[in-house]
């Protein structure tokens, strides 16, 4: 059974689907600008080392903010799946269980990494001494964030769902601005890489409580709360069986390299590596920006009309390309003069064919 064509038809509508692209674009597009201007404050203001322990610090909150197994965007899939059938009773009843799984699977990662914090800045990351303590305090207060930090992507997934791509952007445009920003503001007072934790973990309990009010007060299938039924979980784990798997790899492989870096050569060598990669990487903003719109109204067309489907992924696919493929050319063509303008010739020296070779590797990766 198929839901009503009207609300097929609302939540696959052509320029709702343009607007929310739009939407993303710029919500996903913006940290990148802001970083251009913000990452030489920091590299003057915290030194190579202090930066580069910076940058790991980073890689740490984005890589356990994906470790949920993949239960988002099985969470996105399955509510999109009812809303384009007739099981919207079971919405409230998904979502309050995913949730329960995904804050399980938080305290799980908060005990590794509490426990594993020592053994990872002193065997692992070789951390100059003066740094050490700073970083295992740091990873520790990373570690207490993740129940939220990982129901906060159940939350957003939710929202999603509804094509309410409009309070996804009201949220995380303003936190991923302020993962740049934040450590900005510290600099006049500290140079402590504990105080930038702080802040930066604030901001996401800060963008959880807001996801939170916006799901129960936008969505109608929330309007009596969240609840939670174990029949839910077993479809959930069912989907998000081989995402899990590719949540924990393919950011693994994504990052793990700066671990090397650190490990095999210097806290400095991560500075210049991160700085082309932050910068080049931020362009996935666009293949991200589609995808989000496009896969739950690809879960509300393979119920309801599978014929649409198809033609809706080639156009997606054609509009990603094209917008890529002239930026991507432009960094092989001009990276070197980039950096010596934005960083300096020191930076340019040491990180122009990374951004060369990372630019070529985006837009294979965004295909």
């Amino acid at each position: 059974m198929t839901a009503p064509a009207a609300t097929v038809n609302a939540l696959t509508d052509r320029r709702l689907m343009i607007r929310n692209t739009v939407i993303n674009l710029l919500g996903q597009g913006s940290p990148g600008l802001v970083a251009l201007l913000t990452v030489p404050l920091l590299v003057r203001g915290l030194g190579t080392d202090r930066f580069g322990a910076l940058a790991l610090i980073w890689v740490t909150i984005n890589y356990f903010n994906l470790l949920d197994l993949g239960l988002g965007r099985a969470l996105v899939k399955l509510v999109a799946d009812r809303l384009g059938g007739k099981e919207r009773h079971e919405i409230a009843g998904l979502a309050g269980t995913a949730l329960l799984l995904m804050a399980g699977l938080g305290v799980v990662g908060a005990i590794v990494l509490g426990v594993g914090a020592p053994w990872l800045v002193a065997r692992v990351l070789h951390v100059p001494a003066g740094l050490a303590r700073e970083m295992e305090r740091s990873f520790l207060l990373i570690g207490l964030s993740l129940p939220l930090v990982l129901t906060a992507s159940g939350l957003r997934g939710m929202l999603e769902a509804y094509q309410r791509f409009d309070l996804v952007n009201a949220v995380r445009i303003p936190l991923t601005l302020f993962t740049f920003v934040g450590p900005v503001l510290v600099l006049p007072f500290s140079r402590s890489l504990v105080a930038v934790a702080v802040i930066l973990v604030a901001a996401r309990v800060i963008a959880w409580a807001a996801q939170l009010a916006l799901c129960l007060r936008y969505i109608p299938d929330l309007s009596r709360g969240f609840s939670v039924r174990l029949s839910g979980a077993r479809p959930l784990l069912r989907f998000a069986g081989w995402l899990g798997v590719s949540n924990v790899i393919g950011p693994l492989l994504l990052y793990i390299d700066r671990f090397f870096l650190a490990a095999m050569v210097s806290v400095a060598a991560v500075a210049y590596y991160t700085t082309p990669f932050e910068v080049v990487t931020q362009l996935w903003f666009v293949p991200r920006a589609v995808v989000e719109v496009l896969f739950p109204a690809l879960g509300v067309l393979l119920v309801a009309e599978p014929g649409r489907a198809g033609r809706l992924y080639g156009r997606a696919m054609l509009a990603t390309v094209a917008i890529l493929l002239p930026i991507c050319l432009l960094i092989l063509l001009f990276a070197r003069p980039g950096l010596a303008v934005w960083l300096g010739p020191d930076f340019a020296a040491n990180s122009t064919l990374v951004a060369q070779i990372l630019a070529i590797g985006l837009l294979v990766n965004s295909i």
